[in-house]
């Protein structure tokens, strides 16, 4: 039998963040969720639930990301969400 493949596979793990109160009533009213990369250089995710590839092309970068991969963004180090300015 061969295993080819499963040497080289790696599991993708989800991890969900309870977001803020602040954040989940935000939510109920628009589609996105913004975040700030603090890295060192640049970083690309992809959003487990929309499929949606985030470029943080460097540090300091914004971008608005789906509600849905909100809260497994917000457990990645380096990403940070951006407090509304709505209330």
């Amino acid at each position: 039998m061969c295993n080819c493949g499963n040497k080289t596979q790696q599991r993708a793990t989800t991890v969900a963040v309870a977001l803020p109160e602040s954040y989940t009533s935000r939510l109920s009213r628009t589609e996105s969720v913004e975040f700030e990369y603090i890295g060192l250089t640049a970083m690309t995710v992809r959003g487990p639930f929309s499929g949606s590839r985030y470029r943080f092309h460097y540090p300091g970068a914004r971008l608005r990301v789906h509600e849905r991969d909100a809260s497994s963004l917000a457990a990645i180090p380096n990403l940070q969400l951006v407090p509304s300015s709505k209330v």
